[in-house]
């Protein structure tokens, strides 16, 4: 599952991620309905092509969402913090489901069996999916 990914430094998490060729990881930050969060730091220079690209003070309620793609079939997770102690993060999954970006480049979403889409934060999972099939992405595509 992409949610054993998450790399938290104390209660920061980084924006990162991008495309290669056929594959690509993303992850994004977001604030308990979805809205876009200030960075603490925004990476300018050093390896930034797939990379860490923008860090956030992570806070319960916070949602992180990752998406992973092979040859443009998504498989999206949207994770809730639930608590932060001694650097360390916990989290529900709140939905997981299959995403692609449409003929009109619309998002286009699946929920497994399970989940639903209410409170779906799409603008969020859009930025995602988006920033995973950018290739060598460089630059944070989700902050305040």
């Amino acid at each position: 599952m992409i949610g054993d990914q998450v790399k938290i430094i104390e209660a920061h998490l980084a924006e990162s991620g991008g495309s290669g060729r056929n594959i690509g990881l993303a992850t994004i930050v977001a604030g308990p309905h979805g809205e876009r969060k200030k960075p603490v730091r925004i990476m300018r220079s050093g390896h930034l092509s797939n990379g860490q690209h923008a860090w956030f003070n992570l806070e319960p309620g916070d949602l992180v969402i990752q998406d992973d793609h092979v040859r443009g079939d998504h498989v999206v997770c949207v994770l809730r913090i639930t608590a932060i102690a001694e650097g360390q993060a916990t989290y529900e999954l709140i939905f997981e489901g299959r995403a692609s970006l449409g003929d009109e480049d619309r998002l286009i979403v699946e929920p497994h069996p399970g989940f639903t889409m209410q409170n779906f934060p799409t603008q969020a999972v859009e930025a995602c999916v988006r920033k995973a099939e950018t290739y060598h992405c460089r630059e944070a595509v989700y902050v305040a």
